[in-house]
């Protein structure tokens, strides 16, 4: 079997749907975590923080989700794409929050 046909097969097991299950509450944290420390950034920054450290944490704070991301793809194509829906759950959770109204 060739390899590309291999992982192919890999990717429609049929497992998928335990790996879409555990892709939404692991993208579901990482978007609370990203999405509140991203909020509490925009804080700070009105407060004139030093830019070092703004351009710092925002390249940890991405390298940290794109690491994430790395790993749910890893795993499978399923885990990612529900990963990002809970993610996406998450930001819309925060920006809720912080919407006045």
């Amino acid at each position: 079997m060739a390899k590309g046909t291999q992982r192919m097969s890999s990717m429609m097991s049929p497992s998928w749907p335990w790996a879409a299950a555990a892709g939404v509450p692991v993208g579901y944290l990482l978007g609370l975590a990203y999405f509140y420390h991203l909020r509490r950034w925009a804080e700070r920054f009105t407060r004139q923080v030093s830019p070092l450290r703004i351009v710092a944490t925002s390249v940890v704070r991405l390298l940290s989700a794109l690491a994430v991301f790395f790993v749910l793809i890893q795993w499978s194509a399923a885990a990612a794409l529900f990963g990002l829906v809970g993610f996406t759950i998450a930001r819309r959770l925060i920006i809720a929050k912080t919407e006045p109204g």
